[in-house]
């Protein structure tokens, strides 16, 4: 509907797990990628837990690359760019997108996750104790859930959810409206699905998920 990326066009937002996820992971990642390079101004890459070295060497891509181009000199270089990749974005000062969700510490704020090391996201390294190493794992891996506060994650080794108290508390303490984010496929079955008093949304544009989900 809005054609491809361009100078003063449409603004372009993908929000991660461009790889691990099908055959062509890396036709994907090389097309994002150059479309970033040519419009740096209209196109913009937020990181997915995908994005990370760990991930890669369990779900696919790490095969993937080397099986088509047999170069672990390029593995290298895509997780130098995972490690280097945005972990949130704010859309018109209203409009806090992430690919996982929020946090189970209070009192998060966009400014502060702009600190935080970027580096491969290993959740059960989380109870290391590293503060930041936590909020890089909530931003790329939690999920929200029904119930409100934060509790553990049903995909386990240090992953969180969090309830619609602490999307509240979050979109109001920023002066924010909504919170968009991706990293599950809808209980809807569709492309999205509104959750906490319409303060979250979850969008997933993969249709039919790894060939298997029939979304």
């Amino acid at each position: 509907e809005y054609g491809l990326p361009a100078p003063g066009g449409a603004q372009y937002l993908f929000n991660g797990d461009f790889v691990d996820r099908g055959d062509w992971g890396l036709e994907v990642a090389v097309l994002l990628l150059a479309y970033k390079l040519v419009y740096p101004g209209s196109v913009h890459l937020n990181r997915g837990n995908h994005e990370a070295s760990t991930m890669n060497a369990h779900y696919g891509f790490l095969q993937e690359v080397l099986s088509k181009c047999e170069s672990s000199h390029l593995v290298d270089l895509f997780n130098a760019v995972w490690d280097n990749l945005p972990i949130c974005s704010v859309v018109d000062d209203a409009v806090f997108v992430v690919h996982g969700g929020l946090f189970r510490e209070a009192g998060v704020t966009p400014a502060r996750l702009e600190a935080v090391p970027r580096a491969d996201c290993d959740p059960k390294e989380t109870g290391s104790g590293d503060p930041a190493l936590r909020l890089l794992v909530d931003a790329l891996w939690s999920d929200p859930q029904d119930a409100p506060g934060a509790a553990a994650g049903a995909r386990g080794n240090g992953t969180a959810t969090f309830g619609p108290d602490v999307t509240k508390d979050f979109v109001g303490r920023n002066g924010l409206e909504m919170v968009i984010r991706s990293h599950q496929v809808p209980s809807t079955n569709r492309g999205f699905e509104i959750l906490h008093d319409g303060l979250l949304v979850t969008v997933f544009s993969a249709s039919n998920y790894c060939g298997l989900q029939g979304n």
